[in-house]
């Protein structure tokens, strides 16, 4: 009997060790995934900051940073007789409301027949604008669709809202990544979307290439398929008719 219980007591201790052995891996292989992700995730965010630094133009209250399309700042979208000589047909305020923002609305362009859209955002990391994203994106490309207007696209300093609302319009209409986006913008207006804004333009870049390969998957099974059908309807045409094209 003492030595079932003392084998007994040494196999209790063989597997407390093992378990005491097991806990550490499994605690802390998560923890440190998440730091590495988190780690990642800072680094993009620093090699953005340094791409829109790096180079660029110099600062002016508005840029064409497209065709038809220029992005500005406040006292731009303000003057509205100077907008009419640009031949502004449409206006995006990206920065809707009171604080910190332009409150200019539909109403103040009236007088000189320029079509007004809003967004009420908040220029703080913290604001989620990538509800606006789609929405912002599909009226663009509807007012770029006629090659007579010309679109405004501004906030209060026409750098991070407007910037952040353009790129994704580039984003999602012209297939282009965030930093392909970037680059095209800065050659010609000098923007700096806040970190805020760079992480969700950072998670859309990553949906829209998700839904590319998707549908590139999706395509290159239906041409297999397709193949694979031609494939089979020769096969019979040579079962019935043979190579000489004669019935058999």
């Amino acid at each position: 009997m003492p030595v079932i219980e003392q084998g007994h007591t040494q196999h209790r201790r063989s597997s407390l060790l093992i378990n005491r052995r097991k806990r550490p891996i499994g605690g802390t292989f998560p923890r440190r995934w998440r730091r590495t992700r988190r780690r990642r995730t800072r680094r993009r965010a620093r090699e953005l900051e340094r791409l829109l630094c790096r180079g660029g133009v110099a600062y002016t209250r508005v840029n064409e940073v497209w065709p038809n399309v220029y992005i500005g700042d406040e006292m731009t979208a303000r003057k509205r007789f100077q907008l009419q000589t640009m031949g502004v047909t449409h206006v995006l305020n990206a920065a809707e409301g009171t604080l910190n923002s332009v409150d200019t609305g539909p109403a103040y362009y009236q007088d000189v027949n320029i079509e007004y859209y809003g967004v009420e955002a908040d220029d703080v990391p913290t604001f989620d604008l990538s509800p606006f994203f789609y929405p912002a994106a599909e009226y663009i490309h509807d007012v770029l669709s006629r090659p007579e207007n010309k679109l405004l696209v501004h906030c209060v300093m026409g750098r991070s809202r407007s910037a952040t609302l353009f790129l994704a319009y580039l984003m999602i209409y012209h297939h282009m990544t965030l930093v392909e986006a970037i680059e095209q913008v800065k050659r010609r207006r000098r923007i700096i979307p806040n970190w805020g804004f760079l992480k969700q333009l950072r998670q859309l870049d990553g949906q829209l290439q998700e839904q590319r390969q998707s549908s590139s998957n999706e395509d290159s099974a239906t041409c297999r398929k397709t193949e694979k059908t031609i494939q089979q309807k020769q096969e019979l045409y040579l079962c019935a008719f043979g190579s000489s094209g004669a019935r058999i």
